[in-house]
C-alpha cells in the first residue's frame, strides 16, 4: 500500500533536472550553470535589483528557465517572468517554459484571475506582457504575496523611467507598475535580462546594484558581431553581405535577394532524402509603418506566383531565367537540380507579416515565422521583430531601413536577428544592407563592445559619438550621468614585480600594449579590444601610449580599495605631453599592491563621448 504520507517528503531538483534536458537536446550548460550560480550567490549576497547581460540570441530564453528552476528549488514561491507587450511573443516564451515541463506549469494572468485564492497553489511562475492595464491587474491579483521575483525579459525595454528628467521627476507608467509588482520593501527582487544593459546603467531603473551584474556568455555555437562584423583588419567575412547602394531601388534589391533565398534553400536541400530537408526563412525589414509592410509582401507575393504561372506566360520564364541565371553563377553545374527542386517546391512557400495588427489576428503567425513550416519562408515586418524573437532557421536578411540624422546603439543591436546559431549553414547565409548602414553598424558594434568590457568593474562606460547614440537621451538620467573624462577602468589584478619594472617609464606603440597585455591574466583584455586598438591608429605608432604605473597612496580624493576616483584618476598634464596619442593606458595602484589598468581615449578629431555614472565616492 502506498505511504501518501512518504509523499511529501520526496524531493527533486528541478534545476537538475532543467541542466540534465539542455544537455540532452545538445546544447552547452557550462554557461548557462555559471550565470545561475552567479546570480544565486549575489542574491544571497543581498542582492535585490541586478542585471543579466549577454548577446542577442544567445540563448538567454534556456537560461531563464534554468534560472527560474534555481529559484523554485531555493524556496521561492512566486517568480513572474515579464515580456514585451506581444501577445504572441508572450506565447512564445510562454510555451518554451512549459514544454520544459519547469513545474508549476507556466500561469497566464487570465488564468491566475480565473482562480479563486485558496484555489492557487503554494508555488507561481506567472507570464505577463509590460502592459499597464494588465501589470495592474496582476498586483492586485497577487496582494499578500511577499519575496516575489520579478525576472523582466528585455529589461531595458519600457522598464526604464521616461520621466526621469520632468522639471517634477516622476515615475513613468510602465517603470511605476514594475517597481509595485517587484515590491522591494516586501522582500521582491528585480532581475532584468537584457542585451542591451546601457539604458537600465544611465537611467538608473530601479536602483540596479552594478557590482551584482552577471555575464551570461554565449555558447560555443553562437555567431555575434564578431562574425557579422568583423574587425576592420580582418574582413575576409564567412557569409555573404550584399552591400547595397544608399539610393536603394527596393524592388529590385528585394528580388534579388529573393532569388539568392531559393537558391540556397534548394542547394541546402536537393541532395538529401526529404525527411532530411529543412525549412528557412528570409527576413525583411525595410520600414516600421504597417504600410509599408503590405508594399513589401506584394513584392515577395509576386514573385511567388510568377513561378508559379503556366510555362507559357511570359512571367513565368523571366523569373526562371532570371532564377537559372543567378544560380548557375552562383553554384555552376548544380543550377539544373538547384531550378528542378525550386520548380517541385514552388508552391510550398509561407509569407508572414508581423506588425501590431498582424500580431493580434493570428496566434500561429508568429510561430510559423520563427520556426518554419514551409521551405521557403519569407517574414516581413519592423519592430516587433526588431526586439525578442528568435528566428530559427534564418538564412537571408534584408535589411534596408537606416536613418539620416543618427542610429541607437540599443535599438541596432536589438535588430541584428542574424545573430544566433548560425554555424550549420553560415556559408550559405546572405545578409543585403545599405552600405553606409553596415559601416554604421559596424562601428556601433566596436563601440558597444567596448562598453561591455568596463561593466566588470562596476563603473559602465558607454561610448557613442555624432552619428551612434548609446541610449534615447530621454531615458537618461541627467542629474546622475553625464559625458565623462573618457576613462574605462578595466579588473583589479595583483601587482607583481614584473610589471612593476616594465612600466616604470613611459613608452608608446602597439608594440608596449601587446607586450603588457602578456604579462596580465589571459582574459584582462578582450580580444576585440586588441583589434579596436590596431584598427583606429591615425598617427601609426604614435597612437598608443603606456604610461609610467602611479600609486595612488597619496591621493586623497582616490577610493583606495577600489582603485577609482570620481573626477577619474588620469591628470590633464600627462595627456597633453602626446597630443598625438588617441589611446592612454596607464596601471594605478594601492599600498596593497593591488592594480588595475585605466584606458583613456583622447581625440579631438573624433566625437567619442564616454557616458557614466556620477556615483558618491565613498
Amino acid at each position: 500500500m502506498v505511504d501518501f504520507d512518504r509523499l511529501k517528503s520526496l524531493k527533486v531538483s528541478q534545476y537538475e533536472n532543467q541542466i540534465a534536458r539542455v544537455k540532452a537536446n545538445g546544447l552547452e550548460i557550462v554557461h548557462i550553470e555559471k550565470t545561475v550560480n552567479q546570480v544565486l550567490s549575489n542574491l544571497n549576497n543581498g542582492a535585490k535589483s541586478l542585471v543579466i547581460y549577454g548577446e542577442p540570441q544567445s540563448g538567454k530564453t534556456e537560461m531563464m528557465i534554468c534560472l527560474t528552476a534555481r529559484l523554485l528549488d531555493s524556496e521561492k514561491k512566486c517568480i513572474i517572468v515579464l515580456v514585451n507587450d506581444s501577445v504572441d511573443l508572450l506565447n512564445q516564451n510562454a510555451k518554451r517554459f512549459s514544454i520544459s515541463q519547469i513545474s508549476p506549469t507556466p500561469t497566464k494572468l487570465y488564468e491566475l484571475r480565473e482562480m479563486q485564492a485558496k484555489e492557487r497553489p503554494d508555488e507561481l511562475v506567472i507570464f505577463c506582457t509590460k502592459n499597464s492595464k494588465l501589470l495592474e491587474h496582476l498586483i492586485n491579483s497577487l496582494h499578500g504575496i511577499k519575496n516575489r521575483v520579478v525576472i523582466d525579459d528585455e529589461g531595458d525595454y519600457a522598464t526604464p523611467n521616461s520621466k526621469v528628467n520632468k522639471k517634477v521627476p516622476t515615475a513613468s507608467k510602465i517603470n511605476e507598475l514594475v517597481s509595485k509588482l517587484v515590491d522591494f520593501d516586501n522582500g521582491g527582487t528585480w532581475i532584468a535580462v537584457t542585451a542591451t544593459p546601457a539604458r537600465l546603467d544611465l537611467n538608473d531603473t530601479l536602483s540596479s546594484d552594478r557590482k551584482a551584474w552577471v555575464y551570461f556568455e554565449p555558447h560555443s555555437n553562437y555567431t555575434g558581431d564578431k562574425i557579422f562584423f568583423p574587425p576592420a583588419s580582418d574582413m575576409n567575412v564567412k557569409f555573404h553581405l550584399e552591400l547595397m547602394s544608399d539610393e536603394q531601388d527596393s524592388p529590385r534589391f528585394i528580388l534579388l535577394a529573393l532569388t539568392r533565398f531559393i537558391i540556397n534553400v534548394a542547394h541546402l536541400n536537393y541532395s538529401k532524402p526529404i525527411h532530411e530537408q529543412k525549412f528557412y526563412s528570409m527576413l525583411v525589414h525595410t520600414s516600421g509603418i504597417k504600410n509599408d509592410h503590405e508594399k513589401d509582401a506584394k513584392i515577395v507575393r509576386k514573385f511567388f506566383t510568377e513561378i508559379e504561372m503556366d510555362s507559357s506566360s511570359e512571367e513565368y520564364k523571366n523569373r526562371m531565367e532570371a532564377i537559372e541565371k543567378e544560380a548557375l553563377r552562383m553554384y555552376g553545374s548544380e543550377a539544373e537540380q538547384i531550378i528542378e527542386y525550386i520548380y517541385l517546391k514552388r508552391k510550398n512557400v509561407a509569407i508572414r507579416i508581423l506588425n501590431s495588427d498582424a500580431d493580434r489576428d493570428d496566434s500561429d503567425n508568429v510561430s510559423s515565422a520563427t520556426d518554419p513550416q514551409q521551405p521557403f519562408t519569407v517574414v516581413i515586418g519592423g519592430n516587433i521583430i526588431s526586439r525578442g524573437v528568435t528566428f530559427n532557421n534564418l538564412l537571408t536578411m534584408f535589411f534596408a531601413r537606416t536613418s539620416k540624422s543618427y542610429i541607437q546603439q540599443d535599438t541596432y543591436i536589438q535588430r541584428a536577428r542574424m545573430f544566433g546559431t548560425r554555424f550549420a549553414y553560415l556559408d550559405h547565409m546572405e545578409l543585403h544592407v545599405p552600405i553606409s548602414l553596415y559601416l554604421d553598424w559596424h562601428r556601433l558594434f566596436m563601440l558597444h563592445s567596448l562598453a561591455m568590457t568596463s561593466i566588470p568593474s562596476g563603473n559602465p562606460v558607454w561610448l557613442q559619438d555624432s552619428r551612434i547614440k548609446a541610449v534615447a537621451s530621454s531615458s537618461i538620467d541627467k542629474k546622475i550621468a553625464s559625458p565623462t573624462s573618457g576613462e574605462v577602468s578595466f579588473e583589479v589584478f595583483n601587482f607583481n614585480g614584473n610589471i612593476d619594472i616594465d612600466t616604470q617609464e613611459t613608452k608608446t606603440g602597439i608594440n608596449m600594449f601587446e607586450y603588457i597585455k602578456a604579462q596580465l591574466p589571459s582574459s584582462y583584455f578582450p580580444d576585440f579590444f586588441l583589434n579596436f586598438i590596431k584598427t583606429v591608429q591615425p598617427t601609426g605608432t604614435k597612437s598608443l601610449v603606456w604610461h609610467n604605473s602611479t600609486s595612488i597612496v597619496s591621493n586623497k580624493s582616490a577610493i583606495q580599495d577600489t582603485i577609482e576616483r570620481a573626477k577619474g584618476l588620469y591628470g590633464g598634464s600627462e595627456i597633453r605631453q602626446y597630443p598625438d596619442s588617441v589611446h592612454h593606458f596607464k596601471i594605478f595602484y594601492n599600498a596593497e599592491r593591488q592594480a588595475r589598468v585605466v584606458y583613456k581615449y583622447e581625440d579631438n578629431k573624433k566625437s567619442i563621448q564616454f557616458l557614466s555614472v556620477k556615483r558618491p565616492v565613498k
